[in-house]
């Protein structure tokens, strides 16, 4: 009887000690992401510049420059002139405002001209190629964060949002709202304070949770 009773001791103390090591067991079947090859963002609450954004050349006209960009035709409809711009040349990041918009599509694109309204530096020539970003509307009191890879206007997608210790990221389905060339609207998924994992992470696709090592 007695060996009987310490048989079953025996078992229970093992029981025990397979449930207690579970979790921790659990959490070495999670798969890894190093925290120095991933991006981070914090969720706002604030003011959201929207921006859209073409390549362009800058061309003579008269004393000064306009920039001749190129803005996808898709978002063409939310141009319109006298739209504040600004013209980075590499060198200087210089403020416009939006002169002519051309009717009809090419190649995808339409064209736009920005009148340079910044003093002209002596590094600015014709034919020299910049990035321009034009404002399309500011919008106040908003929750935004830094647009993730993949992260598309009016589109939900599941991303990976960091527990509160850092330590690991569960993934959570986000509903986004209006975006910009840097930033996105959170309609649903999000609040102030989370943080999630901005990089592209589809490697992952069949994973609920991760572990961040650091």
């Amino acid at each position: 009887m007695s060996g009987s009773h310490h048989s079953v001791v025996r078992a229970a103390s093992v029981g025990i000690a397979v449930l207690l090591a579970a979790p921790a067991l659990a959490q070495e079947d999670l798969a890894e992401v190093q925290a120095s090859v991933i991006w981070i963002g914090t969720v706002e609450r604030g003011e959201l510049v929207r921006q859209v954004r073409g390549p362009g050349t800058m061309e003579r006209f008269g004393r000064g420059f306009h920039a001749h960009v190129r803005i996808a035709a898709r978002q063409a409809a939310e141009l319109q002139l006298d739209q504040s711009a600004v013209i980075d040349t590499r060198a200087d990041k210089l403020a416009g405002r939006v002169v002519h918009i051309d009717d009809r599509v090419e190649e995808g694109t339409v064209r736009l001209v920005v009148e340079i309204t910044d003093d002209i530096p002596e590094s600015v020539r014709p034919g020299l190629s910049v990035d321009a970003r034009v404002q399309v509307e500011q919008l106040s009191d908003v929750i935004f964060v830094s647009r993730p890879a993949y992260g598309q206007a009016d589109q939900t997608m599941g991303i990976f949002k960091l527990t509160a210790d850092g330590g690991q990221a569960e993934r959570v389905e986000v509903t986004w709202g209006s975006s910009s060339v840097e930033s996105i609207m959170v309609a649903a998924g999000l609040e102030v304070g989370d943080q999630i994992i901005l990089s592209d992470m589809s490697r992952f696709d069949t994973e609920s949770r991760l572990r961040i090592v650091r």
